[in-house]
């Protein structure tokens, strides 16, 4: 993760420095990640669904580095999600090597989607972040402290739970960011409207982040 982390880096600094094209800081792994499923409605979206500029993230709740990146993001939202320039799609990373209950949790947030929507979906991760030393990942009754303040149905959520409605949408896109490059969670495609896709592995600081969103809005046309 280190070594793309460096090569990202590397290649911002580049561009800032040479003012030549973005193409510098997208890694070796730019081809695969231009191969990333279509963004669409039924994505978790926040932000104009239209933006030139698409972050497409795939995460694992329970990874503390998808922790720290969630608020790093939340914080770009509100910085550049009001121009309609940038938007954020959350698509899920399970990491079941790491964390044995990855599946079921990322299974829970769409549960809650689907009575709350986008809404509900964020809210319901961002409570697992703030309560997560309390939660039993193994035991979806443990999930009702995140749901019932979202007021959501508890018997629907666990029925949705307990039938797996949502594994093969979670399955579907874990195996995605692997064939699109991904590595390890935080992985991070940013969609930029007629150029190569940046492919992102790691943690970014915000920094790091609005650096590279900076750079890439002054390429286009009407920044």
């Amino acid at each position: 993760m280190r070594r793309a982390v460096i090569i990202v880096l590397v290649g911002l600094i580049a561009l800032i420095l040479l003012g030549l094209g973005w193409h510098f800081f997208v890694d070796r792994k730019a081809p695969l990640a231009s191969a990333l499923p279509q963004v669409t409605a039924a994505d978790h979206i926040l932000g104009n669904p239209g933006a030139p500029i698409l972050l497409v993230e795939y995460c694992d709740i329970e990874s503390p580095y998808c922790t720290s990146f969630q608020s790093v993001m939340e914080s770009i939202v509100a910085a550049y999600g009001g121009t309609g320039r940038v938007a954020w799609v959350y698509r899920h990373f399970p990491l079941t090597g790491l964390y044995p209950d990855a599946e079921q949790l990322a299974e829970a947030s769409e549960c809650a989607a689907a009575q709350g929507g986008t809404t509900a979906f964020f809210k319901f991760i961002d409570a697992f972040d703030a309560q997560s030393s309390t939660i039993n990942t193994s035991d979806p009754a443990s999930y009702q402290a995140l749901t019932g303040p979202l007021g959501l149905d508890a018997g629907t959520f666990q029925g949705c739970i307990a039938n797996h409605t949502y594994q093969s949408l979670v399955t579907t896109q874990g195996q995605d960011a692997l064939h699109a490059g991904g590595t390890g969670a935080p992985y991070t495609v940013l969609l930029i409207q007629g150029q190569p896709a940046i492919p992102i592995q790691g943690a970014f600081s915000y920094g790091q982040m609005k650096q590279i969103i900076d750079t890439v809005l002054a390429k286009l046309p009407n920044s």
